[in-house]
């Protein structure tokens, strides 16, 4: 959830009210930030739903105005007439704003999710296990530590930094971090280290990869990497779940 000056602002962008730096800075926030690009998106297409109810609204008026004229100009428009052209109007207009309801409804639940959606639903970063990690007595605790902790609290340029300095390789950790630091490409190619390898945490390695391509927009080899991942012997119920649910 966002506070209110975050709505005041999805607000103004939906109605088309920020200029200049305000947009030029909310768009950024939208890019750097799936759920709230994902909110933007849901209030675009209600606000689209009552637009068109509206214009709707305004046509129906038209017709009963074309309507009463019509029976003035040929004398027989008489207070039974009136009240029909009115009942009449207000049945229509009830129907069409339940449609238009309903429609906006299906058509944000239903409409086919894009893989920014699919991968905000999908996605949380792998916590940090120690069982996934070599126990060699040459890794420096202190490295470790710090790389740990920047890690599991979500500072990924400095877990990265820590890593990087290790002896030992954490091509698990580093994928994941390049992936929330968006250098896609990086990400894969630690995430290919450990499949190249068979190691046993493959079937973690193919799921973060599966989301990097979603992340890249590339759902073709995302879900090739699922099935891949879907062969494995070793995949948990919930990660298995989870796969099927993507493809």
């Amino acid at each position: 959830m966002f506070d209110d000056n975050v709505y005041a602002q999805i607000d103004s962008f939906v109605n088309g009210e920020l200029q200049g730096e305000a947009l030029a800075s909310f768009k950024q926030a939208m890019a750097n930030n799936p759920e709230l690009k994902l909110e933007v998106s849901i209030l675009q297409d209600l606000a689209e739903g009552i637009r068109k109810h509206a214009r709707l609204k305004e046509r129906l008026k038209q017709i009963d105005k074309a309507t009463q004229v019509e029976d003035t100009t040929d004398h027989i428009k008489t207070p039974s007439s009136t009240g029909k052209v009115k009942r009449l109007y207000i049945m229509v207009a009830a129907a069409a704003a339940i449609l238009i309801a309903v429609f906006g409804l299906f058509h944000i639940m239903n409409e086919a999710k894009t893989s920014e959606q699919l991968f905000v639903e999908s996605y949380e970063p792998l916590q940090f296990d120690d069982s996934l990690r070599s126990t060699d007595s040459s890794t420096s605790k202190t490295i470790l530590d710090e790389a740990t902790e920047a890690y599991n609290s979500g500072q990924y340029d400095k877990a990265l930094s820590s890593f990087e300095k290790s002896p030992i390789d954490y091509p698990l950790y580093k994928g994941i971090s390049l992936l929330e630091l968006k250098r896609y490409d990086e990400a894969i190619l630690q995430f290919d280290k450990i499949i190249a390898q068979n190691r046993e945490e493959t079937v973690y390695a193919l799921w973060y990869k599966a989301l990097t391509f979603l992340k890249k927009d590339d759902q073709a080899q995302m879900r090739a990497t699922l099935e891949l991942l879907l062969k494995q012997n070793n995949v948990t119920t919930s990660l298995r779940k989870k796969a099927e649910k993507l493809l």
